[in-house]
């Protein structure tokens, strides 16, 4: 298990080559993160095992999920949260969240839960927070004593089958206080591949996961329909209740729920920002190493027809800015664009007078036109970053292909044609 860092530790080796614009984000948050983190274990095999990259996405994503959930917080309980008492991140694995909850939420509120119990561990003796190590079956947690103001569960319902799915929502809204919040996440049906099946019913689970815990047949991939999860709150729910669906308002991908116990407020009242997504694709230093040639995409969903503009620095110091023109294959329904078309290629071309060294810091930044707010695209060395971004292509090629390779064989079909070819061997041997 990770320690906590000495007080004489300097803070910029805490943070593991995260730097400016998410540096101030996470001013004394705690930076510790356990060897057995499934969601770290996911960003380092994305970024082929480099670290600093890692440790990069995955703050940038526990900053996303806060920002979105500082929102919601704000709306329903008053600037920092001021009429929240107990809170409960369902779900938190080793805390991406819960850490930075911290920030305006003292540790005697704050609960975190997970099936996990070194997450749940590691969670209390880390962030001094209150833990609870939860059943996989929803039937088996004890009746409810103490309710919580707002309970929070972001990718779980994501990888549940049916029964579970169902009892997990019947469960938090029961754990749920009078006038409190619930607020989760779903994939839609319509982040499934080209081709691939729709949910039957609204609903669909295949056995293919991350997660190096749980069972295939308890934890795998669930998609729904926005009529899915109606019928189900509509069923579950005890008393009146609001509730309204912001389409991938996590992450530019999950869907977020927000439900609210009684007939008031109204949750379709509030206009959530969700911020600009982007990626940087391609990186390129000429032989003189001082042309740098930089492409990728960024749009906008809070303004779809005004791109962010697109900032480059080099070791702090603004180099180049553009504005997206022309389409990025498969980035309009990546983030689900209206029509199909959509602004997002940019490229940056900058030439230094001197020699670009191998370890100038290069960030990039995407910023809103409309609010004005500056989110993270990339962080690293030059030489890191060249290295790296054809390795990253490459590898996410090969998962690609692995994911569908394993979502066919677990699909019906897929097994079905297990049994046909296991049936064609013994035919073939009794000839």
């Amino acid at each position: 298990m990770s320690q906590k860092h000495a007080p004489g530790e300097s803070l910029a080796s805490r943070r593991g080559g995260i730097t400016s614009p998410l540096h101030e984000r996470i001013e004394g948050v705690e930076m510790s993160i356990h060897p057995g983190d499934s969601m770290f274990r996911t960003a380092l095999a994305t970024q082929c095992g480099y670290r600093p990259a890692a440790v990069f996405d995955y703050f940038r994503s526990g900053l996303e999920a806060y920002d979105m959930t500082s929102q919601l917080l704000d709306w329903r309980f008053g600037t920092e949260w001021r009429g929240l008492g107990r809170l409960l991140d369902f779900g938190s694995g080793y805390g991406r969240l819960t850490r930075l909850l911290l920030q305006p939420l003292p540790a005697d509120r704050l609960w975190c839960a997970d099936v996990d119990p070194a997450a749940v561990e590691f969670q209390r003796e880390q962030l001094g927070v209150q833990g609870i190590v939860t059943p996989v079956d929803p039937d088996d947690v004890p009746p409810v004593r103490d309710r919580f103001d707002a309970i929070l569960s972001y990718s779980v319902l994501t990888h549940l089958p049916e029964p579970t799915f169902t009892g997990w929502l019947r469960r938090w809204l029961e754990a749920l206080a009078e006038d409190g919040m619930l607020v989760f996440s779903v994939l839609d049906q319509s982040t499934l591949p080209p081709g691939a099946p729709r949910p039957r019913e609204g609903f669909s689970f295949e056995r293919w996961s991350e997660s190096g815990v749980l069972s295939l047949d308890d934890y795998g991939s669930t998609r729904v329909t926005p009529e899915y999860v109606e019928r189900v709150l509509s069923r579950v729910t005890p008393g009146e209740v609001r509730f309204h669906r912001f389409p991938r308002a996590l992450w530019h991908l999950q869907d977020v729920y927000v439900v609210i116990r009684g007939a008031e407020p109204d949750p379709g009242e509030l206009q959530l920002e969700r911020g600009p997504a982007g990626c940087l694709e391609t990186c390129e230093l000429d032989a003189s190493r001082r042309r740098l040639r930089l492409t990728g995409w960024a749009a906008d969903p809070d303004g779809w027809h005004e791109p962010p503009e697109v900032v480059v620095e080099i070791d702090g110091e603004r180099m180049g800015q553009c504005r997206p023109r022309g389409d990025w294959p498969g980035v309009a329904r990546l983030l689900g664009a209206p029509g199909g078309a959509l602004d997002a290629a940019w490229s940056v071309d900058y030439e230094s007078a001197d020699e670009i060294q191998p370890g100038a810091e290069l960030r990039l930044e995407a910023i809103s036109t409309v609010t004005g707010r500056r989110y993270a695209i990339a962080s690293g060395t030059v030489d890191a970053t060249l290295l790296l971004l054809p390795l990253v292509e490459t590898s996410r090629r090969a998962e690609e292909l692995q994911k569908q390779v394993t979502m066919f064989e677990a699909s019906r079909f897929g097994r079905w044609r297990r049994r046909w070819m296991s049936l064609k061997q013994v035919l073939g041997r009794e000839r």
